[in-house]
Parts: structure tokens; C-alpha cells; sequence
């Protein structure tokens, strides 16, 4: 992976965790236009930028064919050419548990868990490296999908 598609790689998990952390502040408008222009700077020259906030979020035109759609609502998402991020919310953790095997059958083998009160799983498949973080807060669970080309997979 080049040097500026990890720097646009990171911006996007920079951006799902300001979405993990963020996601019930009053000034979310204000936030999401200063969200889009951070990512945006920070992979400039890094091809097409693909940003998706609120309510009417599409999964980024980026996202692997093999990599399953995440569970509930669609947050926020962003795409760069070689990787990108979805950041969605469920009502429960077994819904984001179920996602997590979802994705194993899909072809994508474990290869990372941490629980920190933020889970986090890691997979990978030939193609990909995928990262499933998810955190509990008021009766909902918010979940960020992470996906960049495996080490000589997918670019």
C-alpha cells in the first residue's frame, strides 16, 4: 500500500472513531461539515473522495462485493480508492455479533479481538483487512466497518 492511500486509509478510521464518539452531540451539522472537510484535505490528490452522512447514507461506491452490508441504519460512510469505512447503528450487540459471523461466512477469517469497552474484531480474506469496532451507549450500539486492501489483495 502506498504511503497516501495509508495516510487517506487512516483519515477514514480517524472519521469512523470521531462517528463512534460523536454520534449524539447536539451540534451534529456543524460537526459532519467539519468531519467532510477534515477527510477531505486529508486524502486530497487520493482519487475520489465518496462521503455519506445522516439519515440518507449509501454504503461508499468503494465497498468490496464480498464483504457483507452492515446490520440497521447507515450513520455516516467514506470511500477512497483501496478502502474505506461504514459507520451504522442496531438496537443490540447480538446484531453486530451476528454481522461478525456473517462476515466469517462470507470468507473473511478472525484474525484479531480486543474488548476494551470498545469490541473490536479483525478479518481478513486474500483480498481484504477488515475491522468491526462497535460500542454500547443508551439502549443502541454503534458500529464502524473498516475495509483497506489485504497485504497483496485488492487496490
Amino acid at each position: 500500500m502506498h504511503t497516501r492511500n495509508r495516510a487517506a486509509i487512516g483519515a477514514l478510521m480517524l472519521a469512523g472513531a470521531v462517528a463512534l464518539a460523536g454520534c449524539s452531540n447536539p451540534l451534529d451539522g456543524l460537526a459532519e461539515e467539519g468531519l467532510e472537510r477534515v477527510v477531505e484535505e486529508a486524502v486530497e490528490g487520493e482519487g475520489e473522495l465518496d462521503i455519506n452522512l445522516g439519515g440518507d447514507a449509501t454504503l461508499p461506491s468503494t465497498w468490496p462485493s464480498d464483504l457483507p452490508e452492515p446490520p440497521g441504519s447507515l450513520m455516516a460512510s467514506f470511500g477512497v480508492e483501496g478502502g474505506g469505512t461504514a459507520t451504522f447503528e442496531v438496537p443490540s450487540e447480538d446484531e453486530v455479533i451476528a454481522y461478525v459471523a456473517e462476515v466469517e461466512a462470507a470468507g473473511f477469517t478472525p484474525e484479531t479481538e480486543a474488548s476494551t469497552g470498545l469490541e473490536i474484531v479483525v478479518l481478513q480474506s486474500d483480498a481484504w483487512l477488515v475491522s468491526i469496532g462497535w460500542i454500547a451507549e443508551e439502549g443502541a450500539v454503534v458500529g464502524t466497518v473498516t475495509y483497506a486492501p489485504a497485504e497483496g489483495g485488492a487496490s
